[in-house]
């Protein structure tokens, strides 16, 4: 049988619907047929042998994930929750629109409304969250906050095509099984027979954590899931016997499946395109600080940011060694890698399409690095002569072809597997295009876009300035502890929402508040967004602590992860703010956090 992963996007999570199923796990089943029928859907006459493992022994199935029962309206069967959102979310935008907020700025009031129902059906998932996002682009023009043609524009931006040109490669990545190859690898490689429990445990977080930097971690996390749980399942019916050995594989196996799902989370913190949350930020920054001269860029995001995300993956390692590899009575048991290898074996060689998707993703990163850090910075003129690079020349003097080309990499790479002929399949490309537009999560696109428009309107509005101008009492708060606060508050926030709903939400709040009160506005917002990946108490979290809850075999109760989950939450809220007044501003403010000149013009700060 194969491995087959039905690609969940960031923004299709559970809001605490108990009787929601994310997936479940199913052996032996018949996938011929399944293929089969697929093809003749889709027109594709494609060879998938050398990319469905035949012998490959679990098979990961997508459910779908709300299961509506009470109630139907145009054949959509509703809860009450969700009516009462639908109902509720246009009502809540009527009523905010007739607070006279501020005669100054009339139109502050319809940008606000039009944030309420956003947030009610975002997060009561009333319709799909794409489609909530698309409000702005009927409401904006017709309350007069801003035209169809600018609310439209704000929609599409160097970000949007940096990850519709990321997801494409990582589309491919997954085409090709190539995610797979590479997870079996590791496993193999730092785990041995007679490896502690401690070690396998580093080696599966190790996997999910490195492959969550560059493919979504919900399928990072529904890939990995059926090994691990094909290890626990043999080392269980090796020791049945042993009652001391068996119970200390269930205790490990809980820490395990709990490692996939945190390393997950954190290995997305790293990277620009590691989850929706950094996406979402870099835009709203864009269009709020239009002038800055500071791009968000893949390298030096991953510059502030990997060090955050190393700095809490080993904390995380450490809690779950603890708390679940510590036999009682000094029982030792061992995990039969055979299972591994089977898994290995039935992938076959690893096949040309493999290697040039491993040197697309390879040369694409690379390159992202170099753009910030090199090409940029020194390929460019300066509008006073005498300065060749960035770092000398006077601050908003420089320009460069290669400023926000982020965007500009990631296309040129997606474009080259559609045009790079496949070696397993003649006359196909490394990826077909039906493949492509069936896998695309275009819903997360248009959720970013959703989040670009609230913060354009935003500005466009006055609200920023209002809501800015709310907080101007706070500049007397020591920046360091109010940016501990806000960790804190949005760490245990994202338990119970969405975490990409509260970055879009609460990012443009944060940048009004930061120009009021004289704070960098980066330290505010960068600290938040990554506080919002930061939910590792309950399964209802994040999508990957939901998968391996549903997917784990039962292995896992609701109250689990609650615990360790808070440790590692209070690890997080301390971790974040230090590393980002430190290094955060090294990289992006010249080693100090001083308010800056371009947001006292683009923000809400009245500051002469």
């Amino acid at each position: 049988m194969a491995l087959v992963t039905k690609q969940l996007g960031e923004s299709s999570r559970l809001l605490g619907d108990p009787t929601s199923s994310v997936g479940s796990i199913e052996l032996d089943a018949p996938l011929a047929a399944e293929n089969s029928e697929n093809k003749e859907k889709d027109n594709i006459e494609e060879d998938h042998s050398h990319y469905v493992a035949a012998d490959l022994p679990v098979i990961v199935k997508q459910e779908d994930e709300h299961r509506y029962t009470e109630g139907t309206t145009g054949g959509v069967q509703w809860t009450r929750l969700r009516l009462f959102g639908l109902i509720f979310g246009p009502v809540g935008w009527g009523i905010v629109c007739l607070i006279p907020i501020s005669a100054k700025h009339p139109h502050a009031a319809y940008a606000l409304g039009v944030l309420v129902w956003m947030a009610v059906w975002w997060l009561l998932e009333v319709v799909p969250m794409g489609v909530t996002s698309l409000l702005p682009v009927v409401l904006f023009p017709l309350l007069d906050v801003l035209s169809v043609g600018e609310t439209a524009r704000s929609y599409m931006n160097y970000v949007q095509f940096l990850f519709i040109g990321a997801f494409l490669v990582n589309i491919a990545l997954e085409h090709v099984h190539l995610h797979t190859r590479f997870a079996l690898k590791v496993l193999l490689l730092i785990g041995s027979n007679d490896s502690r429990p401690h070690t396998y445990l580093l080696a599966v977080m190790s996997v999910a954590w490195l492959l969550s930097m560059v493919c979504f971690n919900t399928s990072t996390t529904l890939m990995l899931v059926p090994f691990v749980t094909g290890l626990l399942d043999s080392a269980e019916e090796r020791f049945k016997d042993q009652p001391l050995q068996l119970q200390a594989v269930k205790k490990f196996g809980k820490g395990a499946l709990i490692g996939i799902a945190w390393a997950s989370s954190i290995g997305g913190i790293a990277t620009l395109i590691g989850t929706g949350p950094n996406g979402i930020m870099a835009g709203v920054f864009t269009e709020t600080y239009p002038t800055a001269d500071i791009t968000i860029n893949f390298g030096n995001w991953f510059l502030c940011c990997f060090p955050v995300s190393v700095a809490i993956f080993f904390p995380a390692w450490g809690i779950l060694s603890y708390s679940y590899c510590r036999a009682k009575d000094g029982a030792t048991f061992s995990l039969d890698r055979q299972f591994l290898k089977d898994q290995l074996a039935a992938l076959g060689k690893m096949t040309r399409d493999e290697k040039v998707v491993a040197g697309l993703q390879a040369f694409l990163v690379l390159m992202w690095l170099l753009r910030g850090v090199v090409l940029e910075p020194y390929i460019g003129s300066c509008e006073t002569k005498g300065h060749n690079s960035l770092y000398d020349c006077p601050s908003g003097q420089w320009s460069s072809v290669w400023k926000e080309y982020d965007g500009g990499l990631a296309c040129a790479a997606a474009i080259s597997i559609f045009v790079i002929p496949s070696s397993v399949n003649p006359g196909q490309p490394l990826l077909p295009w039906e493949i492509a537009t069936r896998k695309m999560p275009w819903e997360i696109i248009l959720f970013y876009g959703g989040g670009f428009a609230v913060a354009a309107g935003f500005s466009a509005s006055g609200l920023s300035q209002l809501i800015g101008d709310s907080f101007s009492a706070l500049s007397s708060v020591p920046p360091f502890f109010m940016t501990v606060l806000v960790c804190l508050i949005l760490t245990f926030t994202t338990e119970v929402t969405s975490n990409t709903a509260t970055t879009t939400i609460v990012v443009p709040i944060l940048a009004s508040v930061s120009s009021a009160i004289k704070m960098h506005p980066l330290v505010l917002m960068l600290s938040g967004t990554l506080s919002c990946s930061m939910a590792f108490m309950l399964p209802i979290a994040t999508p990957p602590n939901t998968i391996v809850f549903a997917t784990g075999g039962g292995r896992l109760q609701f109250t689990t992860m609650i615990k360790p989950g808070f440790i590692l939450n209070m690890v997080g809220v301390v971790i974040i703010p230090s590393l980002v007044f430190t290094l955060g501003g090294a990289i992006y403010s010249n080693g100090s956090w001083d308010f800056p000149q371009w947001a006292v013009n683009n923000g809400t700060s009245t500051i002469p």
